[in-house]
């Protein structure tokens, strides 16, 4: 059986190893394979997340399944598991590149923030997979990836996405350096508005500095969300109180969109 598994594992790599060789200008070509391609960032960005999962998945599910069967774990076992776990990590690394290209030349959503959590949380399963082989502990993997699935749960929570994703476009919209040549700078308004209360006092903030255009079209979003707060009325009770729905009703206050003191 250990034979098997180290043949299983050598022709896994001899595939996956080829297939990096022979994709290398692909996957990490950016903008020089879009070029040649006439793909657009968002369809090169999800095949890489795609690719991405395919590959973590197989390679996951291989070396986990052999090291729980296997007895005797070889050298070359280990270090045949091991290689498969380090070129899944080449193609995270090409879906990371990827993604960023895409948030670069079209800013951020939350889409693209999760995506990047959950490549964070598949790298951290790369380094897992690789350590716990070497030191014949791979069946503690699973526990670390819950582990880790928790730890960036709670950094996600506390980065907040949509305070983080409108903080980071709005800064596109007033410093188009930020942008690349053949990127997008203007602001998405309409998404900006559609995101939770977080994000308003973001953009109370931002009026003063943004070109007029998009301040004029950002102050209609607040006009509007301070007309739903007046409307439903005083500051709701204990059980239904949100900490950044207030936050945005005081934004709102001193900004001078609802009026009272």
């Amino acid at each position: 059986m250990r034979r098997a598994a180290v043949v299983v594992l050598l022709v896994l790599d001899a595939v996956f190893g080829l297939f990096v060789v022979l994709q290398a200008a692909y996957l990490f070509g950016g903008l020089d394979t879009l070029a040649l391609s006439g793909m657009t960032y968002s369809e090169y960005a999800r095949r890489g997340f795609f690719e991405l999962v395919i590959v973590a998945v197989l390679s996951g599910a291989v070396v986990l399944a052999l090291d729980a069967t296997v007895v005797e774990r070889s050298r070359t076992f280990r270090v045949a598991a091991a290689g498969l776990a380090v070129l899944t990590g080449v193609v995270l690394l090409s879906a990371t590149v990827r993604l960023g290209l895409y948030q670069q030349a079209y800013g951020w959503t939350e889409l693209r923030f999760f995506t990047l959590a959950g490549i964070s949380w598949l790298g951290v399963g790369v380094v897992a997979t690789v350590a716990g082989v070497l030191v014949e502990r791979a069946g503690w993997v699973p526990r670390v990836m819950v582990g880790a699935g928790l730890a960036i749960a709670l950094v996600v929570n506390a980065i907040g996405p949509q305070a983080f994703v409108a903080s980071q476009n709005l800064a596109r919209a007033m410093d188009p350096s930020l942008v690349p040549a053949d990127g997008e700078s203007g602001l998405d308004v309409r998404y900006l508005g559609s995101l939770g209360d977080d994000v308003v006092p973001l953009l109370v903030e931002a009026v003063p500095r943004l070109p007029e255009a998009e301040a004029t079209r950002v102050e209609g979003v607040l006009r509007r969300r301070a007309l739903d707060i007046v409307t439903a009325g005083g500051p709701p009770g204990l059980p239904s109180w949100n900490l950044g729905h207030e936050r945005a009703r005081e934004a709102l206050r001193a900004g001078g969109y609802i009026a009272g003191p």
